[in-house]
């Protein structure tokens, strides 16, 4: 097995000081199948006092866990690698965190608390030569077998994270025909509760890698019962009728299906396995149409995605980024129409455009199957990237005007700022003003003073209004005193409709 340089080096030093020390873990499973391989276990039995005394003057050390026996050793180049210290463990009261850890001389004992087997496998740098000491690694990786170490409810007992693990193992392995063995499927239901007593980012770090995985319709319809754990908002979108002639499935598989069909791109992901998950609470039957329909989905989908993606600890610019997706998910944006492209940007800014895209995709592909339109958004997706590359600015950060050159001209600080700004950004936008400080000076003072002084009865207008404008200057001349405007929906700034609906 070729080994990078750093972990050479580490095993090299502890079996020149007498310990003896192997690769151990998910690097040797990728080796064997061919995989890339992100990071490198080393295990010893070394105690976690005798590595940094080894270690003390030749790389950085960090504590990462000495109560469990892990340091990790940091290089000149910042990469790292955690050794840790052959051991056992017992008393798991709280399906974490053992409360008796002791350390041990080989790995043969340590290997009893590993989790699954074909993560078992020990690597000797001395004899070039894998070491499977439970005697089911190799033969589980030849059979395309993901198996629990003994008794999997023991093992999903001592930490619930497992039964999620072996759900993100299945997910990342099943395009090389992995499967989850019998015994250790049944204890994944059998124990699901115990993914209560997890925490939340825990979790998200193990579902964010099932999202990205190849099949997930697949695997969140097989294992729903488990993902409903933690996820239960899903429970009422199971078999919800949304049968139309826009619609083939319920409204969890077009959850699933939309999510499928997206870019592999987190919170593109994110957004489509949620996007509609509010419908169930916005449901009305409509006789007119002799059906149901969801008044105002959105806004309940945004709501129960928040509180979702709180529970599960995502930060503040991914959840802004998703529920913004969420949001507006539902407004137009097609080919040729760049009145809807420059709406659209508006509402979410140019880094969601794309994105938008991509949710619509996913969305759209998740009405019917039989009816993929992938073509036709890859040609938006092209003209999506056209518009942006031929904006005269992408973003309010490029305006050559701010708040504080509205002070200059008499304005005082307050929410009409924001609406001002987003106007000028928008006519610069429509290519109705050029970008520098002149010519927005002047675009200010006149629709927005009157004799060199803020136009205060059309200000309290903009603040009390719940809209932006765009002030089409083809339209209107100096004279004007009430000028017509056509507005859109107010979301320059991505957050705050989000905020609106939370109420936060």
């Amino acid at each position: 097995m070729k080994l990078p340089f750093f972990v050479y080096d580490i095993l090299k030093t502890l079996i020149e000081n007498n310990f003896k020390a192997y690769v151990v873990g998910g690097s040797i499973r990728n080796e064997l199948l061919k995989l890339p391989i992100s990071d490198y276990d080393v295990t010893t039995d070394a105690t976690p006092d005798q590595v940094k005394e080894i270690f003390s003057k030749k790389y950085e050390i960090v504590d990462t866990g000495l109560k469990h026996g892990t340091v990790t050793l940091v290089n000149y180049a910042k990469k790292t690698v955690e050794v840790t210290t052959f051991r056992t463990e017992s008393n798991y009261e709280d399906n974490r965190h053992p409360d008796k850890v002791e350390f041990i001389k080989t790995y043969e004992e340590d290997s009893k608390r590993r989790d699954f087997t074909i993560n078992s496998l020990y690597y000797s740098v001395l004899d070039n030569r894998i070491l499977d000491p439970t005697n089911l690694g190799m033969k589980d990786i030849e059979k395309r077998l993901i198996r629990a170490i003994g008794d999997p409810n023991e093992r999903f007992k001592e930490d619930g994270l497992r039964i999620l693990r072996a759900i993100r193992f299945l997910a990342v392995l099943k395009p090389l025909g992995f499967e989850i063995e019998e015994n250790t499927k049944k204890a994944i239901f059998e124990n699901k509760d115990l993914l209560k007593n997890i925490a939340g980012e825990r979790i998200r770090e193990e579902f964010n890698k099932i999202i990205l995985s190849d099949d997930v319709y697949s695997i969140l319809s097989e294992y729903f019962d488990v993902i409903s754990i933690f996820i239960p908002e899903f429970i009422k979108c199971k078999d919800f009728s949304q049968i139309s002639k826009y619609h083939k499935y319920d409204v969890l598989n077009h959850l699933f299906y939309a999510c499928q069909n997206s870019k592999k791109i987190l919170h593109v992901r994110l957004a489509c396995l949620f996007h509609d998950i509010g419908k169930p609470d916005s449901c009305v039957y409509k006789e007119k149409y002799h059906r149901n329909v969801f008044v105002n989905h959105e806004k309940h989908s945004v709501k129960i995605a928040n509180d979702i993606l709180e529970r599960l600890h995502y930060n503040k610019k991914m959840k802004t980024r998703i529920l913004t997706l969420i949001l507006f998910h539902d407004n137009s944006l097609k080919l040729n129409k760049e009145h809807q492209l420059i709406s659209m940007l508006d509402k979410i800014g140019p880094y969601n455009l794309l994105d938008m895209v991509e949710v619509k995709r996913g969305d759209d592909i998740g009405h019917d199957l039989k009816y993929s339109k992938n073509e036709y958004y890859d040609e938006l997706s092209k003209y999506v990237s056209n518009f942006l590359d031929n904006l005269p600015i992408k973003s309010q950060r490029e305006m050559d005007f701010d708040g504080s050159d509205l002070i200059k001209l008499g304005f005082k600080p307050n929410y009409c700022f924001k609406k001002i700004l987003v106007i000028i950004f928008n006519t610069i936008i429509n290519r109705q003003l050029e970008n520098n400080k002149k010519a927005i000076t002047e675009f200010v003072l006149k629709y927005f003073t009157v004799d060199n002084k803020p136009n205060e009865e059309f200000i309290k207008e903009l603040i009390a209004s719940k809209k932006n404008t765009i002030i089409d200057m083809n339209q209107h001349d100096s004279e004007d005193k009430d000028l017509d405007v056509d507005e859109i929906d107010d979301a320059t700034d991505e957050s705050s409709n989000i905020k609106s609906i939370l109420r936060i």
